[in-house]
C-alpha cells in the first residue's frame, strides 16, 4: 500500500514520542522538535505538521514552515527534512513523493524544500536525485560542519582530540583556566540570559558580521526549548564576570554549538576553550545518547587560504583547534511547482552565497 499523508492530529506528547524512536537517532535534529517549530510560530510564521502512514502505521512526520516569496506566492520548508528512517530507501522514496503530492495541492506554493542531515554523495542523496529534486542555491543549515566525538573521560577526550588534529596547547589552555579560577555553570536567570544576548550583539558589531543576532527570537526559543532540556546556555566566568558564553542544543546524537561569544577581557585565561570542553563533559554525563559535538558551520577549505580576508576563517580556525573532522552534507532539495519563481529565488541565493562566500 502506498504512503498516505494527512495533518498530524496528535499533540506534543505523541510527536515527541515518535521522533525519539531509536531508528531515527542518526538523523533526527533539535529542529524536528515540536518546541523548535513553535518558536517559529512565535515569529508569526505559519506551520503545518504532517503524518505519513502506511498500512495504518505512522512511518514519518514532518513540520513545514511557510516562507514568503514574490507576487503573493510562497514556499514551504521542512528544516532537517522529514523525521524518518533514512536507512530505508522505500520509506524515503514514498514519503517524499507523498509530500510532493500534498504540497502540489496547496495554493500559491512555488516549491517545497527539505534539508535532511544526510552526507553529500551518500546513497540517500542518490535516492533524492532519482526523485527529480532540484538542489538549493543557498543554505538554511550548515552544509560544512565540524564535529568532535565525545569520550568517556577527560583524559580520553584529549587523547581523541590529539589524534584528530587538536591544537597542541589545548589541554594547557583548559587546565590554566581551571587553575586560575574560571568557573563553569548553566545560565539560570533572566539577568544571565540578557548578559549573554548583550555579548552576542557586541560580538557581531566587533567582528562586523554580515548578519545580526535576532535576540528576541533567541530569547523566545530558549523559553520554549529550555524546559524540556533541548537548549541550554552555559557560561565561563571568573569573579562574577562572564568571560564566555555558549548556546547549545541537545537532541538525537548531537550536542550542537549554535551560538557563542566572549569578551575582550582576560584572553590569557582561554575561557572559550575551557567552556566548550566543559560542555562536552556535561553532554557526556547528562545525555547518554549524545555521541558527538557539532560545532556547526566552518568555511570551505578553498577559502582558508584567504586568511583574515574571509570573515569566517577566525571562527572556523577556532573550531578546528579542538581537533575533529569535517562533515559535508548535501544541499537542500526542492520539489518545484512554479519554475520561474524558483529559478529567480535560486539565482538570488547563489548570488548571496558567492558574495558572502558562505560555504
Amino acid at each position: 500500500m502506498s504512503v498516505q499523508v494527512e495533518l498530524f492530529d496528535g499533540g506534543i506528547k505523541e510527536w515527541t514520542r515518535f521522533i525519539k524512536k531509536k531508528q531515527f537517532l542518526p538523523y533526527v535534529s533539535f529542529q524536528h522538535t515540536w518546541e523548535w517549530a513553535e518558536s517559529k510560530r512565535a515569529d508569526e510564521l505559519e506551520i503545518i505538521r504532517l503524518g505519513f502512514h502506511r498500512d495504518g502505521a505512522t512511518i514519518a512526520v514532518g513540520q513545514f514552515i511557510k516562507r514568503p516569496l514574490w507576487f503573493g506566492q510562497h514556499y514551504w520548508i521542512a528544516y532537517r527534512g522529514l523525521c524518518l528512517d533514512y536507512d530505508d530507501e522505500q520509506d524515503i522514496r514514498e514519503c517524499y513523493r507523498a509530500a510532493q503530492r500534498y504540497f502540489r495541492r496547496q495554493p500559491k506554493t512555488a516549491f517545497v524544500r527539505f534539508d535532511p542531515d544526510l552526507l553529500r554523495d551518500s546513497a540517500q542523496q542518490q535516492t533524492f536525485r532519482k526523485l527529480g529534486t532540484f538542489s538549493s542555491g543557498g543554505i538554511n543549515n550548515p552544509v560544512n560542519a565540524w564535529c568532535v566525538d565525545l569520550q568517556d573521560t577527560e583524559e580520553q577526550q584529549f587523547e581523541w582530540m590529539r589524534e584528530h588534529g587538536m591544537k597542541k596547547k589545548m589541554p594547557y589552555y583548559y587546565r590554566r583556566a581551571v587553575r586560575d579560577g574560571v568557573k563553569f555553570r548553566k545560565a539560570t536567570t533572566p539577568k544571565d540570559i540578557n548578559a549573554v544576548l548583550d555579548q552576542l550583539r557586541t560580538l557581531s558589531e566587533r567582528k562586523q558580521f554580515t548578519y545580526t543576532y535576532d535576540t528576541d527570537h533567541i530569547r523566545g526559543q530558549l523559553a520554549l526549548m529550555s524546559p524540556p532540556g533541548y537548549e541550554e546556555v552555559f557560561l565561563a566566568e571568573k569573579d562574577g564576570e562572564i568571560l564566555a558564553s555558549a548556546i547549545v542544543t541537545f537532541f538525537g546524537r548531537e550536542v550542537s554549538y549554535v551560538h557563542g561569544a566572549s569578551t575582550d577581557n582576560h584572553h590569557e585565561l582561554c575561557a572559550p576553550q575551557f567552556l566548550l570542553i566543559e560542555i562536552m563533559k556535561y553532554a557526556k554525563k547528562h545525555h547518554p545518547d549524545i555521541q558527538r559535538m557539532n560545532f556547526w558551520g566552518i568555511v570551505r577549505d578553498k577559502y582558508r587560504k584567504l586568511g583574515s580576508k574571509h570573515p569566517g576563517n577566525g571562527y572556523s580556525d577556532f573550531k578546528r583547534s579542538f581537533g575533529g573532522y569535517r562533515v559535508e552534507l548535501m544541499m537542500g532539495q526542492n520539489f518545484v511547482y512554479i519554475f520561474p519563481l524558483y529559478l529567480a529565488f535560486y539565482l538570488l541565493e547563489k548570488y548571496r552565497t558567492k558574495k558572502y562566500r558562505i560555504y
